[in-house]
């Protein structure tokens, strides 16, 4: 799971501060976050589409359905299918995100408005302004920014089992 926008600021606060695990860890830094974050502008690109241009809330790049001890954000997400879920909240407002933020460990949230699916090999995404420190965090670790480029590459991961 990759994330940009409103999942970097939590996963930061998340690790900094919390001892508990699981969702209850998460539900304090994700109100801390919300109540700091701030919608950028995004252009977001799905396989070789043209840039959307969005108001970026949080997008997630998934080949898995959860993350964030246990938020079910792409419930519809499948490892070998051969594609990433992508999941965007675009110009959502703070009072909108704690209702959606209660729904998304039962993964209830897509059907929210401002909430959008798709599905993609690859998924691009840039800030409009080259200048805009647009946050990336991979697996709940913040390790870069935008731009980014996500793809699927089949077979790519070769295993070597060693006998018993």
């Amino acid at each position: 799971m990759a994330s940009v926008g409103l999942s970097p600021e939590v996963a930061k606060e998340a690790n900094k501060s919390s001892k508990i695990h699981g969702p209850l860890g998460y539900i304090i830094p994700s109100l801390k976050g919300i109540a700091r974050h701030r919608n950028q502008q995004v252009l977001l690109r799905h396989d070789d589409g043209e840039d959307q241009r969005i108001d970026l809330t949080l997008a997630c790049v998934a080949n898995g359905q959860y993350f964030g001890g246990g938020m079910w954000v792409c419930p519809q997400s499948q490892l070998d299918d051969g594609q990433f879920d992508v999941l965007v909240l675009a110009g959502m407002a703070r009072r909108h995100l704690i209702p959606t933020l209660a729904k998304v460990f039962r993964g209830n949230h897509l059907r929210t408005r401002g909430v959008e699916t798709s599905r993609a090999r690859s998924i691009s995404m840039d800030p409009v302004w080259r200048e805009n420190k647009i946050l990336l965090e991979l697996d709940g670790e913040q390790l870069g920014r935008l731009p980014a480029k996500f793809e699927i590459m089949e077979a790519g991961l070769k295993l070597r089992l060693a006998k018993l």
